[in-house]
């Protein structure tokens, strides 16, 4: 439905994004058993990422268009510290994520049909706040083959903001581009539940897995004020022979929420991007993920070939 009731004829409108990228970490951990019970970890991190967005709107019918090319960089160190509790039928764990600020380099190319000169490069070099993530779980088995689990991780995204790029003074909100006291941006306190039955044989072991998880989303709509909670339905299996094991997982994630969007020439090309918007309505969004991992343990060292 429009913003304004007023708004002529609706018209035929292309909106495309593409997006390719992605962040590195490199960790050098150690871990220290204090007592039978206690075990104390933790490692230092140096991140490296990359990666590029474009924009595009087009209305076909006028030949108007305006596309953005977005570059964008950070590098950075933080530390990772965890704590275990380990007892015979429950284990429970702490992990913290310290914030941290890295060097920020942004470049965006924006052409448009209708404001000359059609080119103009924005951003620069400043400064990227990672925040603070602080991670508690617990999994207890109430049986042998049996593992009941849950999770909360509460992320301080009130905390992800940008200072000190050329085409934006002062302290913004990486989400909605708007200064800290104004954003709209929220904290997230996730939560996971997950359910593990063994089936084992002579020789190995198939595990059967389930889960769910409600993920709010630290961004929210600027117009709508609409939070954005995504949930998530996982089942998986695998297989363990102790020296070889091999794991794989399906998940679906879906969220609906009451949202706004550029949908027009005009309005991208406006000053004030982040509150001008000419769209409004539900919109609904679904996501399936595959995910796997295999492991081989190497039961000697000296089985391990000499160069």
């Amino acid at each position: 439905m429009p913003v304004d009731p007023a708004d002529g004829a609706p018209a035929r409108v292309s909106v495309r994004n593409d997006f390719a990228g992605q962040i590195d970490l490199v960790s050098l951990a150690a871990a220290v058993r204090l007592t039978g019970r206690i075990s104390l970890g933790g490692s230092l991190n140096t991140w490296r990422g990359k990666w590029n967005e474009r924009d595009t709107i087009t209305e076909p019918d006028d030949g108007e268009f305006v596309s953005a090319f977005t570059r964008e960089q950070v590098r950075g160190h933080n530390f990772t510290g965890g704590l275990l509790l380990t007892y015979p039928a429950w284990n429970a764990g702490l992990v913290y994520h310290s914030p941290f600020w890295s060097d920020y380099e942004r470049r965006t190319d924006v052409e448009s049909s209708q404001a000359p000169p059609t080119s103009m490069d924005t951003g620069g070099s400043g400064r990227f706040r990672f925040p603070r993530n602080l991670a508690v779980g617990v999994a207890w088995r109430p049986a042998v083959l049996w593992t009941l689990a849950f999770d909360l991780n509460h992320d301080q995204w009130t905390d992800l903001v940008v200072d000190g790029v050329r085409d934006r003074p002062g302290t913004f909100n990486f989400f909605d581009g708007l200064p800290p006291e104004l954003s709209m941006t929220r904290d997230t306190l996730t939560l996971s539940l997950g359910a593990e039955h063994l089936f084992p044989r002579e020789s190995f072991v198939v595990p059967l897995r389930f889960g769910f998880a409600w993920e709010p989303q630290g961004a929210m709509d600027p117009l709508t004020r609409d939070p954005v909670e995504y949930f998530l339905l996982a089942a998986g299996s695998g297989y363990n022979t102790n020296r070889f094991k091999f794991d794989v997982g399906v998940q679906y994630r879906w969220a609906t929420f009451l949202g706004s969007d550029v949908l027009s020439v005009d309005t991208a090309t406006a000053t004030a991007p982040g509150f001008v918007r000419d769209a409004v309505g539900r919109a609904g969004t679904h996501e399936w993920r595959f995910k796997f991992s295999v492991i081989y343990r190497l039961s000697s060292a000296r089985k391990v070939p000499q160069t």
